[in-house]
């Protein structure tokens, strides 16, 4: 998987998944993918691509223009 690694234990993150990626996160024990894009931002539905897959999803929305580095 592209840009795909372990933060840790249990968690990892990754660029925009492809069908393959998702169906990979499954087969390594992956239960859940959690989006962090706003509403809009992808073109598809990133729900319907990770249930499709057998896992369990979550968004929390994350609008980047408003993060800050303290």
């Amino acid at each position: 998987m592209h840009q795909f690694r372990k933060i840790a234990d249990g968690i990892y993150i990754g660029a925009q998944p492809t069908e393959k990626d998702l169906q990979d996160c499954k087969r390594h024990g992956i239960r859940t993918g959690i989006d962090f894009r706003l509403p809009g931002e992808s073109a598809t539905s990133n729900a319907a691509r990770v249930q499709a897959c057998g896992m369990d999803y979550a968004n929390l929305p994350v609008n980047k223009a408003s993060l800050s580095v303290g």
